[in-house]
Order: C-alpha cells, then sequence, then structure tokens
C-alpha cells in the first residue's frame, strides 16, 4: 500500500525537525508511506521542497498492544501513585483522564469513574469493578526498588515476593512477583524478568 500527500502550513503541523534552522516557519512538505506486508513494516519519507532534504523512518507495524484502562476515583492521586511506584510518566495530566508511559510506551491509561465523556459511562458504580482483574506490570528490571517504593506508598500488600514458579518446582517463567492492592482497590502484580530467578 502507497500514499502520498502534501501539506503546507506552521511547521508544528508538517514537522518541524525537517526545517532548518532559520527556516520560515511555513513549508511544504512532501510525505510518502509505504506498507509492506513482507516484512511487517511502514516505512515513510518526507522531502522538503525548499531544501531538498528528505528524511526515511522504518518501524515495526505491530498486531495489537494492550492499553489497559482502569477508571478510578482521583486520577491525579492514582496517577501519582504509579509514578512513584513504578517510574512511569504521565503523557497526558488532568483530573479526567491520563496516560501512563513506559519507556515512552502506553502501559496504562486511569479514567475518572464518574466522567461519561462522549462514550458514556465505563463503570457502574453498583458493581466490584476489580473483581477478577489483575493489573500486571511484568519485566520490571528494578523489581527491589518496587517492593521498597510499595512500601514507602502504604500499599497493602496481597502476597509478598514469591518466586514463580515455587522454588524446587522447576522454572517456568522463573521471575519474583509483588502482588498489592492500588489506592481504587486492584490489585497489582509487579513481576520481575523471566528468568531472573532461574534456579540451577
Amino acid at each position: 500500500m502507497i500514499g502520498r500527500f502534501s501539506q503546507q502550513g506552521h511547521a508544528s503541523n508538517a514537522g518541524r525537525r525537517f526545517l532548518k534552522q532559520g527556516e520560515p516557519f511555513t513549508t511544504n512538505l512532501v510525505f510518502e508511506w509505504r506498507y509492506t506486508s513482507n516484512v511487517a513494516t511502514w516505512s515513510s519519507k518526507a522531502h522538503h521542497k525548499a531544501s531538498g532534504n528528505r528524511i526515511g523512518v522504518v518501524a515495526p507495524a505491530r498486531t495489537a498492544r494492550p492499553h489497559p484502562l482502569l477508571t478510578v476515583r482521583n486520577v491525579e492521586a492514582s496517577s501519582r501513585w504509579y509514578q512513584t511506584l513504578l517510574g512511569l510518566t504521565s503523557d497526558h495530566g488532568g483530573p479526567d483522564y491520563e496516560r501512563l508511559l513506559a519507556d515512552g510506551e502506553l502501559v496504562l491509561q486511569l479514567h475518572r469513574n464518574d466522567v461519561a465523556h462522549e462514550h458514556g459511562a465505563i463503570a457502574d458504580a453498583d458493581q466490584p469493578k476489580e473483581n477478577g482483574v489483575l493489573v500486571w506490570f511484568g519485566e520490571v528490571a528494578d523489581f527491589d526498588g518496587v517492593v521498597a517504593r510499595a512500601q514507602q506508598l502504604g500499599a497493602p500488600m496481597v502476597l509478598a515476593p514469591l518466586r514463580n514458579p515455587p522454588s524446587g518446582t522447576g522454572n517456568g517463567p522463573g521471575h519474583r512477583e509483588l502482588w498489592i492492592t492500588d489506592p481504587d482497590g486492584y490489585t497489582v502484580v509487579i513481576a520481575s524478568p523471566d528468568g531472573e530467578a532461574t534456579e540451577i
């Protein structure tokens, strides 16, 4: 699949990175993109007409990535809790909705439970929203640091740090887990990288 379009206007719309220092903000860029199914990548090319500069970008064409969304009582307080616990960063902010990133990728969304927005209510206030839900964060390299921060936050502990599977029963994922409760009652599981607790 191949596409092409031209965009004229402010550099913030056209892509600042293609401009030379001191160049006027009004510019004309031509973008071309191609999807190659056999290698599952998107590739794109931008051509700045005035300067002749070109840039190419290749990125994986992903099938899907989970972006779980939790309804919470206080978005900003929950955001601070998850940022403190895991070192996540805010990509939105505000009292109604939040996006939290890990290493630049979206890993968690928070939505105030009494705000409907354009999609309508997400949760039924009369139902236990945390029932049957585990908010799982895997491949956490700083596992010991997270355990310490969970204690500092006073997070209720569901299961103290443990090995999965139990020692002496094989390796399986061979990681450690911590099970705690977040401010809204969701069970949060923190897992170290698979193989981190491998037994020989």
